[in-house]
């Protein structure tokens, strides 16, 4: 009972940061944020999922960006995240218009994760290059563990 009251408060509280932040430069490079409801700064899914959306700029047909958080309303969770931490997790998904790009492989990815996701995602293995977080302004420290690194075909 109250697990679930204070996970579900944590989760909110997490989301509505978040959206603070990721909201005003949606609304600067889209026409419509969330369907234009500005009372509503996020899509709430679930209790630990929650959704920014925008559409209306040239050459991009929609972005989605998903906040994955660990589910804290769940005691059973909560309790297992200590022993086997899940992080919490954003993607974004960026869907262009036909014919609007070149096909193209991009990804950012924490700099101690690179090596799996190239072996789970062919494309990834195939096609990119990694290059250093730093040297786009991405955070973490240059060569430490926990930098972001980027995955692309060419510097571009």
């Amino acid at each position: 009972g109250v697990n679930y009251f204070t996970g579900t408060k944590k989760n909110s509280t997490i989301a509505s940061v978040w959206a603070s932040v990721c909201s005003p430069i949606l609304a600067e490079n889209f026409a419509h944020v969330n369907n234009n409801k500005p009372d509503e700064p996020y899509i709430e899914a679930s209790s630990n999922d929650f959704i920014l959306y925008g559409s209306g700029r040239r050459h991009c047909k929609s972005l989605t960006a998903h906040l994955h958080l660990l589910p804290r309303s769940d005691l059973l969770a909560v309790v297992s995240a200590r022993f086997t931490p899940a992080p919490d997790t954003l993607s974004i998904f960026i869907e262009l218009q036909p014919n609007a790009a070149a096909p193209f492989v991009f990804a950012v990815v924490p700099r101690r994760s690179e090596k799996k996701l190239r072996g789970d995602y062919e494309d990834l293995k195939h096609f990119t290059k990694v290059y250093s977080g730093d040297k786009f302004g991405l955070p973490g420290a240059p060569g430490s563990a926990d930098g972001l690194v980027v995955l692309a075909e060419n510097m571009d």
